[in-house]
């Protein structure tokens, strides 16, 4: 095998660097992504440990206090419904404090549903009317084109005859072909006709234009109602509380019953008759003097004595 010459040897030891350097580039750039994607990895891993021993300590103190709330709930709920006047309008205006809140957040989430619509219908607008005035300034710069083309034609001409001339008739034949590919790109319609093309185009940028505009307004609006949707949703969760106890009256236990009167003492016994009042008659029998002894009646009243006769 004949030996190289100094330059082959230059130019296949140059060849050789080129490729060594470029595989090297390669593989720095490689060992950089490797460098970056350890040092990512190793700091998510560093803030995962972080993250769960943190986690364990807050867990365990939840834990602790979720046990005492729930038995504090618990019994304030039995004591508190024995107590209440009325536990279920108490329970209906909670739960129609919180139907509130889901209300707001279907509203919101529609709301958001509707801004992400209409900024869908805004970009397709949006590319329609760019589309439409792409459209129009084509064709209204149909002229301007048509001569750029002409003057190319030109100038592949002249070089098809200077290669013709110099019998490269290949070269002639390929630079024909070109013109042959210019040749069709030409659009000259007739005047009447471009002048209702041209019309036509004009009519559609300026209604894709207002089309444009008009999404842009709903867009514009949706994402208006969607920021009011949110205010009224966090100002409700703010303030449902507050406000459902501003609707329930202070007080609310049930009326206790009243106690037992005491036991009246008894009655008095009924006052016998009056007597009946003594007919009237003589001299009443002497009234008794205090001390002195006073005489029985006599059991029977004395017999009259009999008058003696006379002799």
């Amino acid at each position: 095998m004949p030996a190289k010459s100094p330059a082959e040897q230059l130019k296949e030891w140059t060849d050789k660097l080129v490729a060594d350097q470029s595989q090297n580039a390669d593989l720095s750039k490689e060992i950089d992504r490797l460098k970056n994607q350890i040092a990512d990895l190793s700091k998510t891993i560093s803030d995962m440990d972080q993250k769960k021993q943190a986690w364990a300590t807050s867990a365990q103190a939840a834990t602790q206090q979720q046990a005492a709330l729930q038995t504090y709930v618990k019994t304030k709920t039995t004591m508190l419904e024995a107590t209440v006047a009325d536990p279920k309008k108490i329970k209906d205006a909670k739960d129609q404090a919180m139907k509130g809140l889901s209300d707001l957040q279907d509203a919101l989430d529609k709301a958001n549903a509707a801004v992400a619509g209409k900024q869908a219908d805004w970009a397709k607008a949006k590319a329609a009317a760019v589309d439409a005035a792409s459209s129009y300034s084509a064709y209204a710069g149909l002229a301007a084109a048509n001569d750029a083309i002409l003057k190319d034609l030109a100038s592949v001409r002249d070089k098809a005859d200077t290669e013709g001339a110099a019998n490269n008739v290949a070269r002639m034949y390929f630079l024909v072909l070109v013109m042959s590919d210019l040749l069709h790109k030409l659009n000259l319609p007739a005047p009447d006709a471009y002048a209702t093309e041209l019309s036509s185009r004009a009519s559609a940028l300026s209604a894709a234009s207002e089309n444009e505009k008009l999404a842009k307004i709903a867009a514009d609006k949706a994402a208006a109602d969607a920021a009011q949707a949110q205010k009224m949703l966090d100002d409700a969760r703010a303030s449902w509380r507050q406000k459902a106890l501003d609707s329930i009256a202070a007080g609310g236990a049930a009326a206790q019953p009243a106690p037992a009167a005491p036991a009246q003492p008894p009655a008095a016994p009924a006052q016998p008759p009056a007597a009946p009042a003594q007919p009237p008659a003589g001299p009443g029998p002497a009234q008794a003097v205090p001390g002195q002894a006073q005489a029985a009646p006599a059991e029977h009243p004395a017999a009259p004595v009999a008058a003696a006769p006379h002799a």
